[in-house]
């Protein structure tokens, strides 16, 4: 510690007052990352009457560098007086203890809940330095990363200087103050390079001696030290974006794993970044590891500067270092005068680590810690309902958040949690505009908030009025946009009362990939306002325990691929209002198990295409209440196994040519030209009364009786016979007809129908006989005078025949 014998050597002075004062005593302490404080006990002979005129005034504190051979200059303390104390008195003179602090300490008077987004941390730090009153000329920035993007940073219960020194702390950024005359300026700086040597000589001396010599500055005490720290830093982190990625990073020294500090989770998201904050983090942990604790008289040892130790016999000692701390303590009682006595005197204590060394601040400043849920109100762009991402997220406004004008830019993207989440599956329910939500913070961090839940209040209602509806419990979305439509899935639990509601504001979709099964205890309701497809890929059954009514308002269509069948256990009524058209593109067959009725008021018109096969197994009756005409477009036959009566008030019968009656060998033949002939054996006439034989002329017979005319004689007889289809007509080409004796057996002949369907003629002396005709060949021929048919039932080919004469 040097002295001086008279002269002042420490110096106290205010910008805009008029007090006069004396040093007595100076304290000072300045460090690396951290604001300085000097304390200052002064004398005067004139009393202050107000201190409030004198807190937060620029003051000046001078120490009086008179070693001119190491060409440093005066040193300045320039800051604010932070506190001004009247303590007593000596002598003549009032005793009062100034405080003087840097213009950035004024920070811890105000503390703040606000959010800062897509910032650089730099950028940050800037904006509450000038909030407070430092300038740009009072502030600088040596940075070597620029890189610094904090996308979502949240000042949380805590001042402006906590915050900006949490900031440069998680940064690995320090800084220093330069001081003037005027002012004193915070250097913010994240490398060696910011680092430049004490002014004057970059060396100090090492003299064990040298507080004896007060007329040259040397360092007196030097002690250097090494002690052990973990010698690796490892963290990790999430981030959802990319949820693979293993996002650990490491920084490694040489003692290994062993002494590893692991810390989860890192402030980070990029690997990059990651690995960057390791680096950090394991200077901070080995920044003093090596350092030096000394004394000396040099008032030019300044925080964030280095120098050269010289002349110490340690010949490693003499080294550059780096000042990390400097403690200056000074005396001065000759201000005083009569009252004291002694020299001036001043001394300093200072911690430095080599030069070679990465400075990197301690994390001293705690982190703030939300303990617990907040609630916040969802927000989005003006009139926007829902404002989202492809995550899901959304924005808010937190209540304590004074700057956020409640739109999307009000907060970061914050995602929802889910009651499941997956890859394609699980739950969604996005928050909207206006919610209030439940939002917790990840390990607590206000930089890391999560909504967990939602909350009614007074504006926001629950969606059934409560107590009144507490057994109801549902689930209701709203239309978008600006609809009071919903969709809702609602429980009612209230005993004997149950119900599950659901409704759809429009449509409704289901998707089963396999099968649905439904059970109704008791009824079923549908009712479709429009149209209602249904589509069955395969088979479909109903069954219906009692009875089945159906209503249709229009008409009805049913289209059926296939076949039908319906079966009806007792009886089947059909009602049709008007007209009924049926059309059946192959075979109809109706059968009846019992009687058949049929009743048409009106007209029937019955039209067949090709043949028409009536079979009566017992009785058949025709009655027609007026006339019954029939029409036969070729030939009429009619084969009668029994009698045929016929009864009527007058017979009809009119041929164009020729009517004949015939019977055995008896015959009558009419013709168109008026002749008639009778023809028989015995020809017997009878009359009740008298019988009349009229004409121009009565001949008697013309021949013997052995003779016959000739027109009745008996001649060879033609025969042939014909197949046609009895499906549509067409004639049966190369179709067998054998004909077989009826008592034997014996084949009589075998024909073969040509191009047209029949086959050749059969000449005979006398009459045909009788036959078993067989029509076709193989085990599929058919007999058509038993109509024997036991191969046919799956062909449609059924045969006729014609006769020729």
């Amino acid at each position: 510690m040097f002295n001086h014998a008279s002269e002042a050597r420490f110096l106290f002075s205010m910008t805009g007052t008029s007090v006069e004062a004396s040093v007595v005593h100076l304290w000072a302490r300045e460090a690396l990352s951290a604001p300085f404080q000097v304390q200052v006990t002064l004398a005067t002979e004139f009393e202050i009457e107000s201190p409030s005129e004198i807190i937060g005034k620029e003051a000046l504190v001078t120490i009086i560098n008179d070693d001119q051979a190491s060409g440093g200059e005066d040193r300045f303390f320039h800051g604010i007086v932070r506190r001004f104390e009247e303590f007593g008195s000596s002598g003549k003179y009032l005793l009062y203890e100034a405080e003087v602090v840097p213009a950035f300490w004024q920070r811890n008077l105000r503390s703040n809940c606000r959010i800062f987004q897509e910032m650089q941390v730099q950028d940050i730090i800037k904006k509450i330095l000038e909030e407070g009153g430092i300038t740009s000329d009072r502030y600088r920035f040596a940075l070597m990363n620029k890189n610094r993007l904090r996308g979502f940073c949240v000042q949380y219960r805590e001042s402006d200087f906590d915050f900006v020194s949490r900031l440069l702390e998680e940064e690995g950024m320090f800084y220093s103050f330069e001081h003037y005359r005027d002012k004193h300026v915070i250097v913010i700086g994240d490398a060696g390079i910011v680092h430049v040597p004490i002014t004057g000589s970059p060396q100090i001396t090492f003299n064990p001696n040298g507080g004896m010599v007060p007329e040259k500055e040397s360092i007196h005490s030097f002690s250097y030290s090494e002690k052990l720290c973990p010698d690796s830093y490892t963290h990790r982190n999430f981030f959802f974006k990319h949820p693979s990625v293993d996002l650990t990073a490491r920084k490694k020294g040489e003692a290994g794993p062993q002494t590893e500090i692991y810390d989860y989770p890192g402030p980070y998201v990029a690997q990059e970044r990651g690995d960057y904050l390791a680096r950090v983090r394991h200077e901070e942990q080995t920044a003093l590891q090596c350092q030096a604790e000394a004394q000396s008289t040099s008032c030019r040892i300044i925080p964030g500067s280095t120098f050269s130790l010289a002349d110490h016999p340690a010949r490693h000692l003499n080294a550059e270092y780096l000042l990390v701390s400097v403690t200056h303590v000074g005396e001065q009682p000759q201000a005083l005068q009569e009252e004291a006595g002694g020299a001036c005197n001043y001394g300093n204590t200072f911690l430095a680590i080599p030069a070679s060394v990465s400075f990197r601040p301690r994390r001293g400043t705690p982190k703030p810690v939300v303990r617990g849920l907040q609630t916040a109100i969802v927000t989005g762009p003006p009139g926007e309902e829902i404002h989202t991402d492809r995550y899901g997220r959304v924005k808010v406004q937190f209540h304590w958040d004074r700057e956020g004008e409640r739109n999307d830019t009000s907060s970061c993207w914050l995602r929802p949690a889910q009651g499941w989440g997956g890859s394609g599956w699980g739950m969604l329910f996005t928050p909207r505009v206006g919610d209030e939500v439940l939002v917790d913070f990840l390990e607590g961090d206000p930089d890391r908030p999560m909504i967990v839940g939602s909350a009614y209040n007074e504006e926001n209602l629950p969606l059934y009025e409560q107590p009144f509806n507490k057994t109801v419990s549902a689930m209701r979305t709203r239309s978008y946009p600006n609809d009071t439509g919903s969709n809702e899935l609602r429980f009612e639990d209230r005993k004997a009362r149950e119900e599950i509601y659901l409704h759809g504001q429009k449509d409704w979709t289901i998707g089963i990939e396999n099968d649905k099964n439904q059970t109704v205890g008791h009824d079923e309701s549908m009712q479709v306002g429009n149209n209602r497809t249904k589509f069955v890929g395969v088979n479909q059954t109903v069954t219906v325990g009692r009875n089945h009514s159906e209503s249709i308002g229009d008409n009805k269509r049913v289209s059926i691929g296939l076949n039908r069948t319906e079966t009806v256990a007792i009886n089947t009524a059909e009602t049709i209002g008007a007209a009924k058209e049926l059309t059946i593109g192959g075979l109809y067959q109706i059968s009846v198990g019992g009687a058949m009725n049929e009743t048409v008021i009106g007209a029937k018109a019955e039209e067949v295409g090709a043949v028409k096969a009536v079979f009566v197994g017992a009785h058949m009756t025709q009655q027609a209440m007026a006339n019954r005409e029939s029409s036969v477009g070729e030939n009429l036959t009619t084969v009668i196994d029994g009698n045929h009566t016929v009864k009527a008030k007058a017979i009809h019968m009119e041929g164009g040519d020729e009517i004949i009656f015939r019977t055995g060998k008896a015959m009558i033949s009419m013709k168109s030209n008026g002749e008639i002939v009778v023809l028989g054996g015995n020809v017997t006439t009878k009359g009740a009364g008298e019988v009349r034989i009229k004409g121009k002329s009565i001949a008697k017979s013309q021949y013997t009786p052995t003779e016959v005319p000739s027109f009745i004689k008996p001649e060879k007889c033609s025969l042939r016979w014909q197949v046609v289809s009895a499906v549509d007509g067409t004639p049966g080409p190369g179709v067998d007809v054998v004909l077989l004796d009826p008592v034997t057996s014996a084949l009589k002949v075998s024909l073969v129908t040509g191009e047209d369907g029949r086959t050749e003629r059969q000449i005979s002396e006398t009459s045909p006989e009788e036959y078993i005709a067989f029509v076709g060949s193989g085990e599929w021929a058919i007999d058509i005078t038993t109509d024997d048919e036991p191969q046919m039932l799956e062909y449609t080919d059924w045969f006729d025949r014609e006769a020729e004469e």
